[in-house]
């Protein structure tokens, strides 16, 4: 069976995703920094769990490390993001460099170490 790893799965849209993907016959690996969000996703058919934050470098390699022998895993979904619904006048540099970090920094790391997996199956 195919698998896809959804990064923010316990969100609304992340959700939907693992929800939709399972119904379309693919194994799901669900990851978010939030694990209470992940509950409900374990109770789906085909699906596994995994709390991460994206935006550690050091984890997030780690992380993909344990899938690298996983030539099932055909793709990824980066859908983690925040907004801290603030206007831009509210923001410190803490809150930007949050920002930055889960919404660029994440998904570039998930996607380097995703690529090299990729090529290592290959």
């Amino acid at each position: 069976m195919k698998k896809i790893i959804v990064t923010g799965a316990g969100g609304g849209l992340g959700k939907a995703i693992c929800e939709r993907s399972v119904n379309e016959g693919l194994d799901v690996i669900a990851v978010d920094i939030n694990a209470a969000s992940l509950k409900e996703l374990e109770q789906l058919p085909n699906c596994q769990t995994s709390i991460l934050d994206i935006s550690h470098y050091n984890d997030t390699q780690q992380f993909f490390n344990q899938l690298k022998d996983d030539p099932t895993i055909i793709g990824l979904v980066n859908n983690a993001g925040i907004y801290k619904g603030k206007s831009l006048l509210d923001y410190n540099e803490a809150m930007m460099d949050t920002v930055l970090n889960v919404n660029i920094k994440g998904p570039t790391i998930c996607s380097k170490f995703f690529i090299e997996n990729l090529q290592l199956n290959n």
